[in-house]
């Protein structure tokens, strides 16, 4: 049966890469902004904030962006991609 609409974005991969690629250059211009200062100051803050950045907003990050699924449906069921298989949820009438 075809499926009449989806409930996601286009391209779910395509936003996650958007995201990560994003949120990377806003941490690199932090970092570099620091790092230009020239004083012992700028360095200890961005090295401060490339280990945040590292073990604390990429996994967070990751992890929200992990249950990103697409969604779609028709007059019968709802499936949700899990990955490389496809969940299907019937309808209750």
């Amino acid at each position: 049966m075809e499926r009449s609409k989806s409930l996601s974005i286009k391209s779910v991969r395509r936003y996650k890469l958007f995201v990560i690629v994003s949120i990377s250059q806003l941490f690199l211009a932090y970092v570099l902004v620091h790092l230009a200062q020239g004083s012992i100051y700028g360095v200890i803050v961005a090295l401060a904030y490339v280990a945040t950045m590292v073990f604390y907003w990429y996994p967070s990050i990751g992890k929200s962006l992990r249950k990103l699924k697409e969604v779609s449906y028709d007059s019968k069921n709802l499936y949700v991609k899990e990955g490389d298989y496809e969940i299907q949820i019937p309808s209750i009438k």
